[in-house]
């Protein structure tokens, strides 16, 4: 005859809080691509309230952003690749299944050194940048930035799973 028994359980077939999270980052990031390429498709006060809240993140010169029907993203073509690049990080950390990393401040600070040059020689003058090395260089910042973003998120979440629910369970008498 069984009374009423408090036993630990872990629920398995619920979504873990890690994949959860993984989600939402995954969700906030392809909203955030979604604006900065919107502005071509809307009209035109949406599009100056657009170029107005992404003004402060970017400077937004014209001769230095895509384009699409004459009318510019409303970011540059660095910021384009960075944002890009932080919705396709986790998709990266997904396909290679990595959530963890033993030095990310070295691997983010390494991830600025393409971009640093391509930068640096253009500003001294011996190299002029293309709009595609622009979004290249602001792709991998962006994807190396979106790995780390999206393993901390996941990580963070994570503990949330490794904590026991009590649940109290009891059957009927024989």
């Amino acid at each position: 005859m069984w009374q009423h028994m408090k036993f630990l359980v872990t629920n398995r077939r619920k979504p873990s809080v890690k994949w959860v999270a993984w989600g939402l980052s995954v969700l906030i990031l392809a909203c955030v691509v979604g604006v900065v390429t919107l502005p071509p498709w809307v009209d035109l006060p949406l599009r100056l309230a657009i170029m107005q809240a992404l003004d402060p993140f970017c400077h937004q010169i014209a001769e230095r952003s895509p384009h699409v029907d004459g009318v510019p993203l409303a970011v540059c073509h660095r910021c384009f690749g960075v944002y890009v690049g932080l919705f396709l990080g986790p998709w990266m950390m997904l396909a290679t299944r990595s959530w963890h990393s033993n030095a990310p401040g070295l691997i983010i600070g390494l991830s600025l050194v393409p971009l640093s040059v391509d930068w640096g020689l253009e500003v001294i003058g011996w190299v002029a940048n293309t709009p595609v090395s622009r979004v290249l260089t602001g792709g991998l910042f962006g994807v190396v930035a979106g790995v780390l973003i999206a393993r901390g998120v996941a990580l963070g979440a994570s503990n949330a799973d490794d904590v026991p629910v009590e649940v109290e369970a009891s059957s009927a008498e024989s």
